[in-house]
């Protein structure tokens, strides 16, 4: 499902420029300026993605080894941009900070689910 290409950071690039809103390039801001060192933004069902790729993490995601660790990803939409994140619930303190900053922000209201696996 994930587009991995020779040239990530270029299909990404694409997406968003090909786009042109305001808030696609609002999110190639934040990629330069958060990104981790060794993460990879790529293309993945159909949405710009963060995660850690096979350099750093041989095995891969236990879902499809195939696949690098996702981590975040980001989705345009017609009037919001949409944030699918594997990591914020897990930690109580991220879960409290990323809301707390998120109504700090006055953007709309808050919608969140949790994944369930088994």
């Amino acid at each position: 499902m994930f587009a991995i290409h020779s040239n990530n950071d270029r299909s990404v690039h694409c997406r968003i420029t090909r786009r042109k809103t305001k808030s696609d390039f609002a999110i190639k801001k934040i990629q330069r300026k958060n990104l981790p060192k060794g993460f990879t933004a790529c293309m993945g069902y159909g949405m710009i993605a963060y995660v850690i790729p096979h350099t750093m993490y041989p095995a891969g995601y236990h879902g499809n080894p195939k696949d690098p660790v996702p981590l975040m990803n980001l989705a345009s939409q017609k009037n919001f941009v949409a944030v699918y994140s594997t990591g914020v619930c897990g930690d109580p303190k991220l879960l409290k900070c990323c809301t707390e900053e998120y109504v700090k922000a006055g953007v709309g209201k808050l919608y969140m689910e949790r994944a369930v696996s088994g």
